[in-house]
């Protein structure tokens, strides 16, 4: 629970730390809002403020994620041809985009 000079509410970032970089760049990272029950409806959503936004700018490398392998057969025309350790292959898993 925030404390008596913090706001309100209190965002923390999560992300595991059974296996950080398979598990981050496999989407388990986010947001843990922690909100003040006097301030909080009957969800616990914050009833003091209008809206909330998180960004995270994050390069995530799917190379490394969980899921590669699984990747490579749904979403490749032709999976026995990829060399997942290619460059090219590589370098288009980088994706740069911020997370909202």
């Amino acid at each position: 629970m925030p404390g008596p000079s913090d706001p309100s509410s209190i965002g923390y970032p999560y992300h595991s730390h059974f296996n950080s970089p398979k598990d981050v760049n496999t989407g388990l990272v986010g947001m843990i809002v922690i909100v003040d029950p006097e301030f909080a409806d009957e969800n616990a959503f914050p009833t003091d403020i209008d809206r909330e936004f998180f960004i995270m700018f994050l390069v995530s490398d799917e190379n490394v994620s969980h899921y590669i392998e699984e990747n490579i057969e749904n979403h490749c025309l032709n999976p026995a041809l990829v060399d997942p350790e290619s460059e090219e292959f590589e370098e288009s898993n980088l994706i740069s985009l911020p997370c909202q």
